[in-house]
């Protein structure tokens, strides 16, 4: 049986080594993925990262989307959405989502982490090569099977 990833409630003796977060930034009905140039096979990610100690979740978010995707994210319409605890076998951690909601596709800035972007449909991303955890929180995020 395989190992589950994710809980959506605190696990008995979880004890995560960071803190992670995640957006889902979105026009019309679309997200925002970047392809991971050299990491994870070249899978598909939101722009995400980890927490550092001087930040908070908000923080962090807003300077990995500036980063990842030269994007300025406005605080006073992020809209924080859950946090998930992530339970990888090498890694344990909490993925903070959020979400940001455009009126104008952007020009994306990508970093050198990243080779490309695509804006896909919740669904049209279920059957993209996506990070593990982001999959069940994809499905979670827009109430998909």
């Amino acid at each position: 049986m395989k190992q589950k990833i994710i809980s959506w409630n605190k696990p008995k003796d979880f004890n995560p080594k960071l803190s992670a977060v995640g957006i889902y930034i979105m026009y019309k009905n679309q997200i925002l993925f970047l392809k991971y140039a050299k990491k994870y096979s070249g899978a598909w990610t939101l722009p995400a990262g980890k927490v550092d100690a001087n930040e908070n979740p908000k923080t962090t978010i807003m300077r990995e989307t500036f980063e990842e995707a030269g994007l300025k994210i406005n605080k006073n319409q992020l809209k924080f959405l859950y946090t998930a605890y992530v339970n990888y076998p090498n890694s344990v951690f909490l993925w903070n989502a959020f979400r940001y909601d455009l009126q104008e596709k952007p020009v994306i800035k990508l970093s050198d982490e990243h080779s490309e972007y695509i804006w896909v449909t919740p669904e049209e991303a279920l059957k993209m090569n996506i990070i593990e955890h982001e999959h069940d929180c994809l499905k979670r995020t827009f109430n998909l099977k």
